[in-house]
């Protein structure tokens, strides 16, 4: 733990506010993965300490291997070892059909509509606005709660079409392969009803290529 290597450098005030800073980073990190790097940056600090009063005095091999063992590197292959390569191959396999929900050639399936306002999962956003001539409400911004508020009434709440009606929405895109999909499948609703196979009359089914599914909204 970070507060733990701060513990091998000189005792004084600098040592103590090193580990209440690293302490408070890794409590952060712990909820908030974004926090890590700040986790990382005081847990340097209590690092170098402890290879300088530990490994350093011993000889630079004792040195050169501890950090090695302690570079990212080694803790990649750790756990590819110890995850195995069935389970190693299975998470990359749905990483990648992840990242094609918005990626180009799923958004084809909105380059051949006429352009209008999309209603998708958030990842979504970014591939919509720079893939196609459409527009979209909603994308992974901390500014934009009010659209991404809506997305999550319109996959989960039970007032999707008139939501869709305010916000002038002409597609609706999911995709299957998405965490959202899971996340929205489980709380009833649009992607509940979809993943059924039952189809809102309000909704027509407008193309589908791998995970991702366009549906034309009916005015």
């Amino acid at each position: 733990m970070p507060p733990s290597r701060c513990a091998f450098a000189a005792p004084g005030r600098a040592r103590n506010c090193v580990v209440v800073f690293a302490a408070i980073a890794l409590a952060v990190a712990t909820f908030q993965i974004r926090g890590v790097n700040f986790a990382i940056l005081f847990a340097l600090l209590g690092l170098a300490a402890a290879l300088t009063r530990v490994a350093l005095p011993r000889s630079i091999v004792w040195l050169a291997v501890v950090i090695l063992l302690g570079s990212s590197g080694a803790f990649t292959l750790a756990g590819a070892i110890l995850e195995g390569p069935a389970n190693l191959e299975n998470r990359v396999t749905t990483f990648h059909r992840q990242e094609a929900c918005g990626g180009p050639v799923a958004m084809t399936l909105l380059s051949a509509l006429p352009p209008g306002r999309v209603a998708s999962f958030v990842d979504q956003g970014p591939g919509i606005l720079a893939h196609t001539k459409n527009s979209t409400i909603a994308g992974p911004y901390h500014r934009n709660q009010s659209g991404i508020l809506d997305i999550y009434d319109i996959f989960t709440g039970p007032n999707a079409q008139a939501i869709l009606k305010q916000r002038g929405i002409n597609y609706v895109m999911t995709c299957r392969a998405a965490p959202d999909w899971e996340f929205y499948r489980a709380r009833g609703g649009l992607v509940a009803r979809l993943a059924m196979g039952e189809v809102p009359g309000w909704l027509i089914p407008a193309g589908k290529k791998g995970d991702v599914e366009v549906y034309r909204v009916v005015r």
